[in-house]
């Protein structure tokens, strides 16, 4: 068992793979951020008016928004009649936001690509909605940035999504497109690893948060290589 366990972490050390969540983990942006930050009142007030709506009245359609069951519009469109406000103003807004998503630190592309340089399969994992693929991925080129974007909303299926068999829905075509094993890849999100099912597939889990930022992990698993 001890001999295991020691492979097991010298794989781990380097990598095949590194998948990284991409909100509160490569990115803080939150949908409309740029109207929270906006020095006129107003457009803060309907920053606040919109996420209310969006997390605490309409906060049972996010899980299902992010396995693909409805569009960017149909949300908006929920949010246009609880607030009142015109559709196509809070759609114009969203996509500007989603266009202006920032990363957790301006290093973080250099670090993706000196990882990409080792040969190191760099890849965002997200529970995650159309929006991000439709204006976030172009305007940001994170799909020349990346060598895959996992998105649960085209996947249906959530990261800890697991069918009958215990296999990972959400990874598997990854493993499999790549020929790699869960026990050569590190996953890193803000989140917790629920019922530790991503770890029990074989996968690194690092959670990062004020204390251990991304930009230290990444430069922690290239100094390994």
């Amino acid at each position: 068992m001890r001999k295991s366990l020691k492979n097991t972490k010298s794989k781990i050390n380097k990598p095949q793979a590194v998948l990284i969540d991409w909100n509160g983990t490569l990115s803080p942006t939150n949908f409309w951020s740029h109207l929270e930050k906006s020095e006129k009142k107003s457009q803060r007030g309907f920053f606040k008016l919109w996420t209310d709506s969006l997390f605490i009245n309409h906060k049972d359609k996010i899980v299902p928004w992010m396995r693909g069951e409805f569009t960017s519009e149909d949300i908006i469109s929920l949010v246009s009649k609880d607030t009142n406000t015109g559709f196509n103003t809070i759609l114009r807004e969203f996509v500007i936001g989603c266009k202006l998503m920032e990363y957790s630190s301006p290093n973080i592309p250099k670090l993706v690509k000196d990882l990409r340089d080792k040969k190191v399969i760099v890849t965002i994992a997200t529970n995650n909605m159309d929006c991000l693929t439709r204006w976030t991925v172009p305007f940001m080129k994170l799909d020349s940035l990346f060598d895959e974007i996992l998105n649960s909303y085209y996947l249906k299926a959530l990261k800890h999504d697991l069918d009958v068999k215990g296999k990972a829905l959400f990874f598997k075509d990854f493993f499999c497109k790549y020929a790699i094993e869960p026990s050569n890849c590190i996953f890193i999100d803000d989140g917790e690893d629920k019922m530790n099912v991503i770890s029990n597939l074989g996968i690194d889990f690092r959670k990062i948060g004020a204390d251990k930022t991304l930009e230290q992990e990444l430069r922690k698993i290239l100094t390994n290589l």
